[in-house]
């Protein structure tokens, strides 16, 4: 079998669902072994690395300096970077930052909000694009945005200096009048900026919406109240890569081949909706069903997720949401469906298979008991034609 050796850090929540598109890639989980390494910390590192695996192929979530790219190019395997804006002579696959800062723009704009203000860390090229993108599209709107800029060396391991947590205080305090609108970088620092809401009694979203970006369901609801964030498709990515490599062809190691991702859905939580689920319950249960909307999902596992037993669990959905557990799955897989079905490169099939239904025919009939029309219907009006 190939070797594959995957480089990033595994403990983080985006690393680990790049791995899950991996391993959910049946034929390329026959062809290779995968094995999983830190980030080395220099270029002599990186070849130390790579003669003890001898791998067939490298897929890497790390920044890479000039001595480690050249160290990496000249092993002629293949090599395939992940959210990375470096020009590299490798193939590139990202989550599409502009689209991110747009789709933000246009949750809060759909929420009828008025003031807006970014939060992301300066210097960084992911964080400005993201910011810049919704920075643009609600001006195109009318509305002014105000920028709150972190510094990634002081700003991105809480707990900060008392001074630090005041900057960031006053920053917040000179806002627009509520409710004002935050989007957020990521949900590390939408984190921190709902902390500093509760230190100076900032009411979350009354006064201040906050939005952040990649939707580790756990980590946003250890928040409070818990954090709205957009997820991202980090196991397409993963089986992107996996596809890629299957088939590798000597022309994607160009420096201009890369390949984009649109992010997914908003996963709303309390941080921006006034209409709260009450119940965490429920709402543990709904992140659940959010973060795997692909796969198939028997009762049981949600209520060993949720810790309690079936009649619980429909009581309660049917107190807070007016419809049973199987029913809200159902809405989501198809909100999630309409935004895919955009997407010109997407085939049906896919759609279906991202969606959670194994087979297209009952994809179909269930789009359209939910939706109201057909697919093609659907399409025909929501879809723009292929330029020519």
């Amino acid at each position: 079998m190939k070797r594959l050796l995957f480089v990033g850090p595994v403990e983080k929540y985006f690393v680990r669902e790049m791995l899950r598109g991996l391993a959910l890639e049946g034929r390329f989980m026959q062809a290779w072994t995968v094995r999983t390494h830190a980030v080395p910390e220099s270029a002599e590192a990186w070849k130390l690395l790579l003669k003890q695996v001898q791998p067939d192929a490298i897929v890497a979530h790390a920044h890479l300096n000039a001595d480690e790219r050249l160290v990496l190019q000249r092993r002629g395997r293949p090599l395939v970077l992940l959210e990375t804006t470096q020009p590299v002579e490798a193939l590139r696959l990202a989550v599409d930052g502009e689209a991110i800062g747009r789709q933000a723009a246009d949750y809060f704009l759909e929420h009828q909000f008025h003031q807006f203000a970014y939060a992301g860390y300066a210097g960084r090229p992911a964080f400005e694009q993201r910011g810049e993108a919704f920075r643009q599209r609600l001006e195109q709107a009318g509305f002014p945005v105000r920028i709150i800029q972190l510094d990634p060396a002081q700003d991105a391991s809480p707990p900060l200096a008392a001074g630090r947590l005041q900057r960031l205080a006053a920053d917040l305090h000179r806002l627009p009048a509520a409710p004002c609108a935050v989007f957020c970088g990521n949900d590390e620092i939408a984190a921190l900026l709902l902390e500093i809401c509760q230190r100076e009694n900032i009411r979350v979203p009354h006064e201040l919406a906050v939005l952040g970006v990649n939707n580790d369901s756990l980590f946003c609801c250890l928040c409070y109240p818990p954090l709205s964030s957009i997820r991202l498709p980090y196991r397409e990515l993963g089986r992107l890569a996996a596809e890629r490599l299957l088939r590798w062809r000597p022309d994607f190691a160009r420096e201009d081949h890369v390949l984009t991702l649109p992010p997914c859905e908003v996963v709303e939580r309390q941080s921006t909706s006034l209409q709260r689920i009450n119940d965490p319950v429920v709402l543990r249960a709904v992140d659940y069903m959010v973060t795997h909307l692909d796969e198939p999902f028997p009762m049981q596992k949600l209520r060993r997720y949720t810790g309690v037993s079936t009649p619980t669990l429909m009581k309660r959905f049917r107190t807070h949401l007016q419809m049973t557990p199987i029913a809200q799955l159902r809405q989501l897989r198809i909100q999630r469906a309409k935004r895919l079905l955009l997407d010109p490169h997407k085939e049906l099939r896919q759609v279906a298979r991202e969606c959670g239904f194994r087979r297209t025919e009952h994809f179909l009939a269930t789009f359209k008991q939910l939706a109201g029309e057909t697919v093609t219907s659907y399409c025909k009006e929501h879809v723009p034609a292929p330029v020519s």
